[in-house]
């Protein structure tokens, strides 16, 4: 089972590709419908709207049903993730004028900001455990990958340096580390790198 955004249709919408590769339009809707999550359990899809003006994010079943808005910011609401346990979701958010990690519970209550920057922190992935999430930042220039404490959030950053050693040296080795850099052509020559720090647990494949 596989959900993902597209736009076939001329609007972005969030299709859901069943085991039998029937495509269903979960989203359905005239506004732009993008970042789809599905849970671990494969019941509730996560994903940011901006059908109540800017971006927000909402959940739904897996069929589309029951469909809940979880947040209602001034700013841009994007990006989102579950964690493992699918108790809590971290995203990135507009709503303090520059992008920033937050986190909440997955019915969307205690919204809480993790970062403090001048620049861009976005794009947040959890680790395995649930403990440590991994986020792009700008803060020092060009981007880079930071990780932080879920729960403690700004009081423990690791740049991408310490990140190698803890993997080198034995820590957190019941994750695989894959390092994806993405090239984005916008706006004819102006290039924006993004990278992203994706947790993929040993006993997982990429591929099945």
């Amino acid at each position: 089972m596989l959900v993902y955004q597209n736009f076939d249709t001329g609007n972005w919408e969030v299709l859901l590709n069943t085991a039998a590769q029937a495509k269903i339009n979960l989203s359905n809707h005239p506004a732009a419908d993008i970042h789809p999550r599905l849970n671990r359990g494969a019941t509730h899809v996560l994903f940011a709207s901006n059908r109540a003006g800017n971006f927000d994010l909402y959940v739904m079943k897996v069929d589309g049903s029951n469909l809940t808005q979880l947040t209602a910011s001034a700013g841009d609401d994007v990006n989102p993730v579950w964690s493992p346990d699918g108790s809590k979701i971290a995203f990135e958010s507009y709503r303090d004028g520059q992008p920033e990690i937050y986190v909440m519970n997955a019915d969307g209550s205690n919204q809480t900001r993790l970062t403090v920057s001048p620049d861009f922190d976005g794009m947040p992935t959890w680790s395995p455990d649930g403990q440590t999430i991994a986020f792009s930042s700008r803060r020092t220039g060009g981007y880079r990958i930071y990780t932080m404490d879920a729960a403690t959030g700004p009081t423990k950053f690791s740049d991408l340096h310490t990140l190698i050693a803890f993997l080198l040296h034995g820590h957190l080795r019941e994750t695989l580390f894959i390092l994806v850099l993405i090239l984005i052509m916008i706006y004819g020559l102006m290039l924006y790198t993004y990278l992203r720090l994706i947790f993929i647990p040993l006993h997982k494949y990429l591929f099945q």
